[in-house]
């Protein structure tokens, strides 16, 4: 079942957490690589940690618009 083992992600013991925690360090610290369609992979000029930094800080701004709104973001059908 591959290097972590068959409960790997229901195994609540500190050892199996801090194992984890390293493997989830290590990613988050690894350059950033992206599909191009068509054109294979891309690595990125930020880590996996920065992207996804980043990516969180888009959806706080883009759920603080959403709620800032009157009407909700939906598309409502004509009746015909």
């Amino acid at each position: 079942m591959g290097q972590c083992g068959a409960n790997v992600d229901t195994d609540a013991s500190p050892s199996n957490v801090k194992m984890l925690m390293g493997i989830a360090e290590e990613m988050l610290k690894q350059e950033n690589v992206e599909s191009v369609l068509f054109g294979g992979k891309k690595i990125g000029e930020q880590s996996n940690f920065q992207k996804l930094d980043w990516l969180a800080g888009e959806l706080v701004q883009e759920h603080q618009r959403r709620s800032c709104r009157i009407a909700p973001t939906v598309a409502f059908k004509q009746a015909t």
